[in-house]
Formats: structure tokens, C-alpha cells, sequence
């Protein structure tokens, strides 16, 4: 994602080294994993009598059980409802996990993958208006991690 990005030097390092941070750390676990959608946008849910999920052609195995849920939640905070989003994506998270327990681990990682969604949104040509706020979302993720 950083490729498409099209980052300058500097910055290209700083996420570099930001991401290697947490991608080296102990708090993005490798063994864990499960099915993931791998596309999860908001165009990608049906919400109606239950949620659906649609559109699977990115799906796969052996990953992170939060990673869609922070791609969602960049593509929510991105949204017009920006305002509301904090509290709409802490709600979907404490009901997304089993307990307090998973809640506390989850919260901890869900700042990595709220920044891989920030520069999948930034590297959309229709979004380049918002491209400097996203970058500076992803830094601002990507901080709050492992150093």
C-alpha cells in the first residue's frame, strides 16, 4: 500500500519504519489468524434483517481477527460521519469480541490496521482531496504502537 501511495523519501522511511515497528512486535501476532473478508468497506455489508457480508474475492485465511474491523473503522472515522464514528466504532468493537479480555487486545491492535485503511483510502484518486488528512491519520495510528 505504501507503493501506491507514491510516498516521498522521507516520509516513505518514517512509515517504513513505523509499520516495521509494529509488524516486528509481539503485539501483531502472526499465529493467530482466521477467515477475513478482505475488503471491508462499508459498500461491502448489507445491513437490514441481520448484516451481510458480500463481495468475498479478497478473502483469506490465517489472519489477524481484527484486521477487517480496523479497515472498517478508517473507512467509518473517512466518512462524512466523522463526528460520530469514535463512538460507533467503540460500540462495534466491545461487540465484536467475547469479553473484556479480547476487548483490551483487540483496542491495542486495532490502531495498525485503522492505518492500513487510512493509506487505502489515500491512494484512491477520487479521495485526493482528503489525501494529507488520511496520511496524517495513518502516522497518527501508527505512533500510538510499539517503538
Amino acid at each position: 500500500v505504501l507503493d501506491q501511495n507514491q510516498l516521498p523519501g522521507s516520509l516513505r522511511e518514517r512509515y517504513n519504519r513505523l509499520l516495521g515497528a509494529w509488524w516486528h512486535s509481539t503485539r501483531i501476532n502472526q499465529d493467530e489468524g482466521c477467515m477475513i473478508h478482505g475488503d471491508a468497506t462499508p459498500s461491502n455489508y448489507l445491513a437490514g434483517n441481520g448484516i451481510w457480508a458480500i463481495d468475498f474475492e479478497g478473502s483469506r485465511n490465517h489472519a489477524h481477527p481484527i484486521r477487517d474491523l480496523g479497515i472498517l473503522a478508517a473507512e467509518i472515522k473517512a466518512s462524512s460521519a466523522n463526528a460520530r464514528a469514535e463512538g460507533y466504532i467503540g460500540h462495534l468493537l466491545w461487540h465484536y469480541c467475547s469479553g473484556e479480555e479480547e476487548f483490551r487486545h483487540y483496542t491495542r491492535d486495532l490502531p495498525f490496521f485503522m492505518a492500513l485503511g487510512y493509506l487505502r483510502i489515500a491512494r484512491l484518486p477520487w479521495r485526493a482531496a482528503e489525501r494529507d488528512w488520511l496520511l496524517e491519520e495513518a502516522e497518527a495510528c501508527l505512533a500510538a504502537g510499539p517503538m
